[in-house]
């Protein structure tokens, strides 16, 4: 089966953005894939001229594609399409696609989210669960090293998280707090929140490493997930895989659950909570880890990015 894969931005292979790991694998997992992520690629694999057996095109945020009208013209031309996403809210179907995706007798939905009932921004189209945040699960070698204590917040600075940011983040919480901006205008909004909070850069290629300089980290979850239900972030899986203890607000619990991965020992509900498990943060990471190893080895396909063919 001939399978041609596009991505809206170049595939770099440092690149810690889902949309391009998502790429990536579904590049390694068919024989011969060809990706197509710049106009000079898209245009190399329209000139062939024969049509690929599977087009999958990779959720991300249009306005970055550069060959946008391209990607419309190679839709068009192809039967069976697959939207292969991972971020219900922030990347739903472009609007220059639904058009085309609604004249598809072959559109399918390979995704990290449910999609029981039809979704606005998402033409009708037959539906696959799958994982592929699991992608980043990419545990480090356990040894000894020396960690930050306090609180560490890995996860970008969204709107509807501030309740949680209050409840974890404030100024007057009784613990250090650490968080890394992925941009300047980031950090703006972060120093506004809470002046006093310390940065720190988790950039790849080492970034897991970074991350397991520290303890201890807070996962919240966007609000639309307590009902929309999407699979654990990646940052959960880098998380883990860097030996974090990870605590959770209680809000997650849903999520969770429906994905199969026991969080009942590590949940907290707001920052007195959270200050004692700190306490006991040492010995919880150990338990955790432990807990986790002890679930993937009964039910691995929480941790696994399985695709229906």
């Amino acid at each position: 089966m001939r399978v041609g894969i596009i991505n809206f931005t170049e595939v770099k292979p440092t690149s810690t953005i889902a949309s391009n790991a998502i790429a990536l694998c579904v590049h390694e997992r068919f024989e011969n894939a060809v990706l197509m992520d710049t106009p000079q690629r898209c245009t190399l694999a329209h000139q062939k001229g024969k049509p690929f057996d599977l087009l999958v095109v990779v959720n991300g945020v249009f306005g970055f594609c550069k060959f946008r009208q391209q990607v419309v013209d190679m839709v068009a031309a192809h039967e069976r399409i697959v939207w292969a996403g991972n971020d219900f809210d922030l990347c739903p179907v472009p609007s220059q696609l639904q058009k085309v995706f609604r004249e598809k007798k072959h559109l399918e939905y390979w995704c990290a989210y449910h999609m029981d009932t039809p979704c606005t921004g998402y033409p009708k189209g037959k539906y696959h669960y799958v994982n592929w945040n699991a992608l980043a699960w990419k545990p480090l070698a356990h040894k000894q090293r020396k960690l930050c204590e306090g609180l560490m917040y890995y996860g970008a600075f969204r709107a509807d998280r501030l309740p949680y940011f209050e409840k974890y983040l404030h100024p007057c919480s009784p613990y250090r707090i650490y968080c890394s901006p992925p941009s300047s205008k980031q950090a703006h909004k972060w120093f506004t929140f809470h002046g006093g909070m310390h940065f720190f850069n988790a950039n790849p290629p080492a970034f897991l490493e970074t991350l397991g300089s520290f303890r201890t980290s807070i996962y919240i979850e966007d609000t639309y997930t307590h009902e929309q239900f999407c699979s654990p972030a990646n940052r959960f899986y880098e998380l883990v895989s860097a030996r974090v203890l990870v605590l959770f607000d209680v809000s997650c619990q849903n999520t969770f659950d429906t994905a199969g991965i026991s969080i009942g020992d590590y949940l907290v509900n707001g920052s007195k909570d959270l200050n004692m498990m700190l306490k006991a943060a040492p010995s919880l990471l150990e338990k955790q880890q432990q807990d986790f190893a002890t679930q993937r080895d009964k039910n691995p396909t929480p941790w696994e990015t399985v695709l229906p063919c």
